[in-house]
């Protein structure tokens, strides 16, 4: 495309004409001016390289249409033929064009009209439609098909106009220091709440707690993409270090359970959108010897279907030590320990009637594995790389992350003190080891041999971020289509009585999940947590993705008791809600003093807690309180509020304590 053409005709239009031509003239060029990134692989950055790519045979778009429509596919209510509704977001909203054999056409995006004679030059063209557009839902309207007046004879007979528009992508933070403070100084969020997050998770770093990687997304913009702590306080044997590995953007972690959403659930919705799977399909279709015991307590075994183990109401129990039970087998060594934990799998009987309850089970995802491991015929992870993460660019999300060519500094430890599992700690005669690099989850490190539908996944924050951009455009990426958006949208609908589940994914619903995902996510919010201190939160309704990425187990016990949890546990960062209760808030743009009234309720409420709750008398809840304290202090200096809070009684008892303890 190029400018001169359409500059001869600012000089002889009218002047108030101009001015639209202008600015038209700019958002076609603006096509070609988003800075690149590696995830936008799926949509290149430069105009001819997006051209290519969008009208490729194998492109997949949100929404495209070609008019006129044939009339075997008109709709009779005439109107709705002529509107595309599609999702948008500022700074990315590029419609590409092919008018062919057409002088002209009307097109109104979002009721306002757009000039189209330049788009009619019978080539593909890009559009920026930033201008136009609102963020989230928007409309186009194209009518009026002009047929040219000259060509041969085959074009005047044939016009038709192609429209494609692909799916949003993440745009990354801008590494320019000048256009960061301008997009901070433009930004629809309030830079001094987010900055308070940062002090909270800084502050406990500082005090104990290890590190954690926080990733914020809004209307298709990366806002925030923060590392704090470090990927382990001690060494293998568990001493504690004099220096430090910080947690970088790029750290791996342990996602746990948000396995069970970026893995299994990824590859069982694209499997559905394939027909090759289906939510009614039985488990014993795939493993006929998947039936009842002769004398099961508990029958049903035989119709128990996808949707059962997805919904978590299989009848299974929450989890079971195949790994204990393999190394008492006698025939131990006929099989690997994936192959005898399937076995030990068919044969767990139910400890609930089928669909009475819900009982959420790691079993039901592990079952999950073997399914999709049978209908693919490859690993979970390969295919889960080969189909999503490779495919979009992520080069730091995998299982077996040691395997893969990390190193142990790229890769966020968890339990310092667990039991020795690998050959040299047990060689050794350690009494504990430090698990770092491989799955914290006992039956997904053993019974699965570390690749298990239910744990096991690695990545850092940013690469689950594009993962859950693709779910909340409904299946897509840029020019490609995962799944459909039929199957996403019912994948993360209401699917029980209990509003919080999907088949899956964790739902707020009628504020079920307010712990997690804070009272402001809308009821459509979806996401999932991890044992290891996960969390991930897509909100379809304010377009926004919060990760947050913990190892909160690289902690010590928090009491001297048989399954204590971790001091790591009683961290903001890990009870999640007051942190993005404040990520929300970000973007509500609290007052000054509604800030300093919330540091104030975090201090003195969790020291309220701390003296009526004895489960919470413990170093890390402690020391959580004493990171609280730390930033009352830092932004006591520029407010009189919160000076005023450190000279009452309240607050003298909250640094008694905590002088007391540390």
């Amino acid at each position: 495309m190029k400018p001169s053409r359409f500059s001869l005709r600012l000089f002889l239009w009218p002047l108030a004409v101009s001015v639209v031509i202008s600015y038209f003239l700019l958002s076609l060029l603006g096509c070609a001016s988003t800075s690149a990134h590696k995830h936008d692989s799926l949509l290149p950055t430069d105009t001819a390289g997006m051209i290519d790519a969008v009208f490729s045979a194998d492109a997949q778009m949100q929404a495209e249409q070609t008019f006129p429509i044939p009339m075997k596919e008109y709709d009779a209510s005439i109107l709705p033929n002529n509107y595309l509704a599609f999702t948008a977001y500022k700074g990315q909203a590029r419609i590409y064009f092919w008018a062919q054999g057409l002088a002209s056409f009307d097109l109104y995006i979002n009721n306002r009209k757009i000039p189209t004679k330049s788009l009619c030059t019978g080539k593909p063209m890009c559009f920026d439609a930033s201008p136009y557009i609102q963020n989230g839902r928007n409309m186009l309207y194209i009518a009026a098909l002009t047929p040219a007046g000259s060509g041969t004879a085959q074009e005047q007979a044939q016009p038709s106009l192609q429209v494609k528009i692909p799916y949003p992508v993440i745009l990354p933070l801008s590494n320019s220091q000048e256009v960061s403070k301008k997009q901070q100084k433009d930004a629809p969020y309030s830079t001094e709440t987010l900055e308070l997050v940062d002090q909270l998770l800084i502050a406990e770093t500082e005090t104990g707690f290890p590190g954690a990687q926080l990733v914020i997304i809004k209307d298709g913009m990366m806002i925030k993409n923060s590392a704090y702590g470090a990927i382990s306080r001690v060494d293998s044997a568990g001493n504690p270090l004099d220096e430090v590995i910080p947690v970088t953007e790029k750290t791996l972690f342990d996602l746990a359970s948000n396995t069970k959403m970026y893995a299994v659930n990824f590859a069982v919705q694209k499997l559905i959108s394939e027909r090759r799977l289906a939510l009614t399909d039985t488990v014993h279709h795939f493993f006929p010897q998947f039936v009842d015991a002769k004398k099961s307590k508990i029958k049903g075994k035989a119709d128990i279907t996808i949707f059962d183990l997805l919904t978590h109401q299989s009848g299974f129990p929450a989890g079971r030590a195949y790994s204990q039970k393999i190394k008492k087998l006698k025939n131990v060594s006929k099989k690997s320990y994936r192959e005898h934990t399937f076995d030990l799998i068919m044969e767990t009987p139910f400890v609930y009637q089928p669909r009475t309850t819900m009982i959420y089970s790691d079993i039901n995802y592990m079952l999950l594995t073997y399914i999709i491991e049978k209908v693919t015929g490859v690993g979970l992870a390969e295919y889960v790389a080969d189909n999503f993460y490779r495919p979009l660019g992520l080069d730091r999300i995998c299982f077996t992350p040691l395997r893969q060519g990390f190193t142990l500094d790229e890769i966020a430890a968890t339990e310092i003190r667990a039991k020795p599992r690998t050959q040299d700690a047990i060689d050794s005669t350690q009494i504990t080891e430090l698990i770092h690099g491989t799955v914290h989850d006992a039956e997904a490190y053993t019974a699965m041999e570390e690749i298990s539908g239910h744990a096991g996944l690695f990545a850092n924050a940013e690469s689950i971020a594009v993962l859950a951009q693709v779910m909340l455009n409904k299946g897509g990426y840029g020019v490609k289509r995962f799944f459909d958006p039929s199957v996403a949208g019912y994948f993360t609908a209401q699917q029980a009585l209990v509003s919080s589940i999907g088949f899956g994914w964790r739902r707020q619903g009628a504020q079920e999940y307010t712990w997690a995902f804070s009272p402001f996510a809308s009821a459509g919010t979806f996401g999932h947590t991890g044992w290891t201190g996960t969390l991930t939160i897509i909100d379809p309704v304010e377009h926004l993705i919060i990760i947050l990425l913990t190892n909160a187990k690289n902690t010590v016990p928090a009491h001297n008791t048989r399954n204590s949890r971790f001091e790591g546990d009683y961290y903001l960062a890990k009870r999640y809600g007051a942190i993005t209760a404040l990520i929300y808030e970000a973007f509500r743009q609290p007052t000054q003093a509604q800030l300093e009234s919330m540091l104030i309720e975090l201090a003195e409420k969790k020291y309220e807690m701390l003296q009526q709750i004895s489960a919470f008398n413990n170093q890390g809840y402690i020391n959580d309180l004493a990171a609280i304290m730390k930033i009352v202090k830092q932004r006591a200096r520029k407010s009189a509020g919160l000076r005023k809070f450190l000279k009452t009684e309240k607050a003298a008892q909250i640094l008694k304590v905590v002088d007391g303890r540390i």
